[in-house]
C-alpha cells in the first residue's frame, strides 16, 4: 500500500529530526510544518511549523497518520503553501527547506 509506506516515511523523517534536535537548545532546534495536498477541496496546512521535540514528534506523527489518499496530486498546492509557511513563520538566519513526498511515481510523459 503507497498510503501506507509514505506514512511510514514521513515518520521516520520526523523520528530522525527529533533525534538531531536532542541535546540542542529549543531556539535552535529544527521545527516541521506537514501540508496535504491533492485536489483543492483536500489540501491544506495540517501542522504549522512544530517543534519536533518528544511532544511536538508525537503530535505531528498523528497528523501523519491521519492522511487520507483522495483527488489529484497538486503539487502546486501544496508549494503555494509550503512558500506562505516560509514567508510567515519561518525566522530569519534559520536554514529552510521544502520535502515533497508522494505516493504515485513520477514517470515519463509523452506527446
Amino acid at each position: 500500500d503507497r498510503l501506507a509506506a509514505l506514512k511510514t516515511a514521513a515518520c521516520a523523517f520526523v523520528d530522525s529530526i527529533q533525534e538531531q534536535n536532542a541535546g540542542t537548545d529549543p531556539s535552535g532546534q529544527s521545527r516541521i510544518a506537514l501540508i496535504q495536498y491533492s485536489s483543492a477541496a483536500n489540501t491544506g496546512i495540517r501542522r504549522h511549523l512544530t517543534c519536533a521535540d518528544a511532544e511536538g514528534a508525537a503530535s505531528l506523527k498523528t497528523a501523519i497518520r491521519s492522511f487520507e489518499k483522495g483527488g489529484r496530486t497538486r503539487m502546486d498546492l501544496g508549494m503555494e503553501l509550503a512558500e506562505e509557511i516560509m514567508n510567515t513563520e519561518s525566522d530569519a538566519g534559520r536554514s529552510r527547506a521544502v520535502v515533497f513526498l508522494q505516493m504515485k511515481t513520477m514517470t515519463a510523459l509523452s506527446w
